[in-house]
């Protein structure tokens, strides 16, 4: 088994001579760089097992040779570039299934893959890579040009792959930055593998949801820090796609991976306080700025107007305040679109990513009596006892409480529980316990966070009037139905009203919840 350590940047193709051409690229180069053409087919089942499993399965072409490669994630590798490969000659252009011993391949019935695999896809690419010395490390760097092919659709990309070869993560890291530097590089989070099967699905801009965590006991706190922040960095990164194709979805699910790793920052604050984390900080509650009002319209839509328009049939006025409402959103959603396509948003992933793999945080042995190499299990104990705790004590009062009290309050329950979901497998033999556990927060969550709804429509339905006024005025009084009529404004007093019957029972469920919560056995003790 080999381990590859691998870095990738999205370039624009037009960029590549570029970095060719870089002078103190070529100061560090050892020996010419050789171009050289790949031709590379991967292979699955009809209902893609391999893929659900993290696994790849390839046969490449290089000249006169035929490489067969197995790639997998394995849960002790701290984040998706670190993974396991294992590649061996062939003497054919598919795949020998008696070489996958001692791989993750070999978990399946070798009779039975045998019989069902199939090219997926292929992927043609020019290759040209040299060797980048220094005097602590050796790295691989490949400027790759090519194409993905399903034989019914076709695309393009161009990427600089780094691979450490020899040498610490940092060094990585150095290169990748001061490429980025010259180059309008942005962090590659998809695999050429992905690429394909996004591809052959058609879901190129598909929206990307939190992934398992696999944190165990016997994790170091450095180490799972480091794949938890991954984790979240790839659900925010990724789902820029969706939202750049117009996918309310994308919003709501970036925004869930941007909450996850501010919580990921405070649950690891002690480890990684510095101004690189502060720097982080900032950007996270920048976009988060950005996403929030699409996000509050498309909510507005989808849980009251839609609905209620949906119940009255053509009334005049609440269509026209539902088409209002969607231009708005319209108009939100292009915000969003813009943040996520600008170099801010691209350096921001970057340098967040170049954090978690090696910054400032990585060289200290222990700050504020947390040692990065101390195993997780502690740690995780003493977290959840403290937050829950906190959440507890504070869902007491949770019917009296104002609308700034009960929005800590839910950012509280909900930071409770994505640490909970974090580190659901460092206590694996309490599931039952853990489920509880998790159930009863999941409906806290979904209380507060319907109450805070609820104040958000309030207060967008001043600003609607407000603007209105302003704006719609001197329209209203035509003969058609305009926004700021008297028709329009009590439709949105009627909508806001229809909502508001919900408030007590939210807040009575949630006090609720919070005596179960007290009552509910803590699964890591």
């Amino acid at each position: 088994m080999g381990r590859e350590f691998e870095l990738k940047l999205e370039i624009p193709a037009a960029s590549a001579n570029k970095v060719m051409r870089l002078p103190w690229l070529w100061e560090q180069a050892s020996g010419e760089m050789q171009p050289r053409q790949m031709s590379t087919t991967y292979y699955d089942t009809p209902k893609y097992a391999l893929r659900q499993k993290g696994i790849s399965l390839r046969v490449r072409r290089i000249g006169t040779k035929n490489i067969q490669t197995v790639k997998a994630v394995t849960p002790r590798k701290s984040c998706p570039i670190d993974r396991s490969e294992w590649e061996r000659e062939i003497g054919g252009d598919v795949p020998e299934l008696r070489h996958v011993l001692g791989t993750p391949l070999q978990e399946f019935k070798r009779k039975k893959l045998r019989k069902s695999l199939a090219p997926v896809f292929e992927v043609k690419v020019e290759r040209s890579a040299y060797p980048v010395l220094s005097a602590n490390s050796a790295i691989e760097l490949a400027i790759d040009r090519g194409s993905v092919s399903t034989g019914d659709a076709n695309a393009a990309f161009c990427e600089i792959e780094l691979e450490l070869k020899r040498g610490a993560s940092a060094e990585l890291a150095r290169l990748a930055r001061r490429l980025a530097s010259e180059v309008p590089a942005s962090l590659g989070l998809k695999t050429k593998a992905d690429r394909g099967f996004d591809l052959r699905s058609d879901q190129a801009a598909r929206v990307y949801r939190a992934e398992h965590v696999r944190v165990t006991a016997r994790s170091r706190i450095g180490h799972s820090f480091k794949l938890i922040g991954w984790s979240c960095l790839r659900q925010f990164a990724l789902n820029g796609d969706a939202i750049r194709a117009g996918n309310f979805e994308g919003v709501h699910q970036m925004r869930v991976g941007l909450r996850r790793l501010q919580t990921v920052l405070s649950i690891f604050e002690h480890l990684i306080d510095g101004p690189e984390t502060d720097a982080v900080e900032t950007e996270l509650k920048w976009l988060i700025d950005e996403l929030a009002p699409a996000r509050d319209l498309d909510v507005f839509i989808e849980k009251t107007l839609g609905p209620l328009s949906a119940k009255a049939g053509a009334d005049a006025a609440l269509q026209c305040l539902l088409e209002n409402v969607k231009a708005r959103r319209a108009l939100a959603m292009e915000r969003a679109r813009q943040a996520v396509s600008g170099d801010r948003f691209r350096q921001f992933v970057l340098r967040t990513a170049l954090w978690l793999l090696a910054g400032e945080w990585s060289d200290l042995a222990e700050l504020e009596g947390v040692r990065p190499e101390a195993r997780i299990e502690d740690f995780a104990r003493r977290t959840l006892e403290r937050r829950t705790r906190k959440v507890a004590r504070k869902l007491r009062a949770v019917r009296g409480l104002d609308i700034g009290a009960r929005h800590k309050l839910r950012l509280a329950v909900k930071e409770l529980r994505y640490t909970a979901e974090f580190f659901t497998d460092v206590f694996a033999d309490a599931r039952r316990d853990r489920r509880r556990f998790a159930k009863i927060l999941a409906k806290l969550q979904d209380n507060l966070g319907r109450l805070n709804d609820l104040a958000v429509h309030r207060r967008l339905g001043q600003e609607f009037v407000e603007a209105w006024t302003l704006v719609d005025l001197d329209r209203a009084n035509n003969a058609s139905n305009e926004n700021a009529s008297p028709a329009v404004q009590y439709a949105l007093g009627f909508a806001i009203g229809q909502e508001q019957h919900e408030s007590d029972a939210c807040a009575d469920t949630a006090y609720e919840m919070g005596r179960r919560l007290k009552r509910a056995k803590r699964f890591w003790r």
